[in-house]
C-alpha cells in the first residue's frame, strides 16, 4: 500500500526526532540550535530547506523538552540543548 502524504510527514518527523536525539546523546555538554540543525543538514541527508529543518527541530526539541528528554540553558541564541534521557 502506498504511504499517502500525512503518512509521510509522520514518519519524516519520526526519523527526525530520532536522530536529534542520537546527536544529542553524542554531544553531553549539548549543542545550539544552529549546531544541531547544520548537523542534521549534513549528516541525516535531510531532504528539506534549511528553514523547513530549523522549524521541525524548533518543534521536536519543545516536544523533547515537555517529555523531559532533553534540557534546555541559556536565551536565545545562545540556549544549549542537552539530551538528559
Amino acid at each position: 500500500m502506498p504511504t499517502t502524504p500525512p503518512d509521510r510527514e509522520r514518519e519524516d518527523l519520526c526519523l527526525l526526532k530520532k536522530a536529534l536525539k542520537g546527536l544529542l546523546r553524542t554531544h553531553p555538554r549539548g549543542m545550539t540550535h544552529t549546531e544541531i540543525c547544520r548537523r542534521l543538514l549534513s549528516d541525516a541527508g535531510f531532504s528539506g530547506s534549511y528553514r523547513n529543518l530549523t522549524s521541525q527541530a524548533h518543534s521536536i526539541l519543545r516536544i523533547l523538552i515537555e517529555e523531559e528528554k532533553v534540557r534546555c540553558s541559556g536565551k536565545g541564541r545562545d540556549r544549549v540543548y542537552v539530551y538528559v534521557g
